[in-house]
């Protein structure tokens, strides 16, 4: 079967590997043949080499992609028949392969109406909508998104449909074209560093996310950038095991910060898929597998008109 797998720092090649067999499936796995993968922000320190792989990332044929959208066709477990479309994470990160295998608490079914284009945001937007609930009360509240990229538009879409009375984009890349579509009021085109310097005391918003992602100084800049008594959400994988945090400050305004990864996968991908709508400009570009070296390079590249980059079969 085909795979693609990270070989060094830049380069992603193409590969041949033995396909799973069903007859090895665990209790409560699947085996998925591909059919479109998006690339996530916390893919790309990865692909650079920035950081070396953590957590439960196995590199290997299919790394580094975990958003996947994909056919079982073959199961272990109950919650899904042969043949049905499912979202969700790859297990080990190893989702960009002809077939893989995973267990099914990290997926979800896509109902019909969805194409695949439109359900690779669901797991995407799953993160998000965990990140979300950290927050106690969103309804009335102002708040601020450091990085528009895709993930930062998804905290911009889900803010304003919980209730948040102002919302605030702050990217060094012009995001005018998509950010009112994504419930942004106000659209900041500049650093983070810059906008906080310049931000006036009334002006400071009650929830200010961090979602620029792989910036060690942003997050000092969403924690004096908050008002006080607010809420800082640092959102996405750490890489370092230190970030230096103005921690008088968080001290002195009483603000409340929250991070981690999405726990429960299996109920926040249903909540996805409950809150999907179709996402003008969310995806901007779509390449074929073959294509997987220049897809990775797009996605590393932060730019006015690239959002999210997915790849199909």
């Amino acid at each position: 079967m085909w795979a693609y797998n990270l070989e060094g720092p830049r380069c992603v090649a193409g590969v041949s590997c033995a396909k799973p067999s069903a007859a090895d499936l665990r209790p409560g796995e699947v085996m998925l043949r591909f059919l479109m993968g998006g690339i996530c922000g916390s893919d790309i320190p990865k692909f650079t080499g920035a950081v070396k792989p953590y957590g439960e990332d196995r590199p290997g044929p299919g790394f580094p992609l975990h958003e996947l959208v994909a056919e079982v066709v073959a199961s272990a477990g109950s919650r899904f028949e042969v043949g049905q479309r499912v979202v969700g994470f790859a297990h080990g990160a190893q989702g960009l392969r002809e077939y893989s295998t995973s267990p099914d608490h990290l997926l979800c079914a896509v109902p019909d109406e969805f194409s695949d284009l439109e359900a690779v945001a669901a797991q995407p937007l799953a993160t998000v909508l965990s990140a979300v609930d950290k927050i106690p009360e969103v309804t009335g509240r102002s708040a601020a998104i450091l990085g528009l990229g895709p993930l930062g538009l998804l905290f911009a879409y889900v803010l304003k449909g919980r209730g948040a009375r102002q919302v605030t984009g702050v990217d060094p890349v012009d995001r005018s074209v998509v950010a009112r579509h994504y419930g942004v009021d106000a659209l900041v085109t500049n650093s983070a560093h810059a906008w906080v310097a310049a931000l006036e005391h009334e002006e400071a918003p009650d929830i200010c996310v961090e979602a620029a992602g792989h910036q060690r100084e942003t997050l000092a800049d969403a924690v004096r950038a908050t008002a006080s008594g607010g809420h800082v959400v640092a959102f996405g994988v750490a890489d370092s095991d230190d970030y230096v945090v103005p921690f008088r400050t968080l001290f002195r305004k009483h603000l409340t910060l929250t991070a981690g990864t999405t726990r429960d996968w299996q109920r926040y991908l249903e909540l996805a898929v409950e809150e999907l709508r179709p996402l003008d400009g969310y995806v901007t570009h779509v390449l074929p597998v073959r294509e997987a070296q220049r897809a990775f390079e797009v996605a590393a590249t932060p730019a006015e008109g690239r959002l999210k980059v997915v790849l199909t079969a």
